[in-house]
């Protein structure tokens, strides 16, 4: 199991026609404006296409979970419906209201369960840096 890609954003939205829209894509740093005070809130959304590997398990929910500087801030956890396992799987989600409790590193974890038991795991190695404008 691999990303295809993977990315932060404000929004994505599907359109009617199958294309996908990301609105306010974040590049290495997410910049709250001067004078900021944790925690804050931020609307964070991700896109991600993940492609299975020979041997792969097929999965039937996923669980999130946020880190900022390494402490857990953040899990979810729910069904994921996947029609084939043989193409590139997309998956994306919105957070209206992210509670960022410091600046610093975010980091995630995509976990992959087939009932209940994890059958995959897969962390992005783009973490963006949480900071204040100065």
């Amino acid at each position: 199991m691999k990303f295809q890609s993977f990315i932060f954003c404000d929004d994505v939205r599907q359109e009617i026609n199958g294309k996908v829209t990301l609105i306010g894509v974040y590049d290495l740093t997410i910049i709250f404006p001067k004078g900021t005070k944790f925690p804050a809130a931020l609307p964070l959304s991700f896109f991600c296409r993940v492609q299975l590997d020979t041997g792969d398990k097929h999965f039937d929910s996923m669980k999130l979970e946020f880190f900022l500087n390494g402490k857990l801030f953040l899990d979810a956890e729910g069904p994921i419906q996947v029609n084939d396992f043989e193409k590139p799987i997309t998956i994306s989600q919105r957070f209206s209201i992210l509670p960022i409790p410091e600046s610093g590193v975010v980091r995630c974890n995509l976990i992959f369960k087939a009932a209940g038991v994890e059958v995959g795991r897969l962390s992005p190695e783009y973490s963006p840096q949480v900071q204040v404008a100065g």
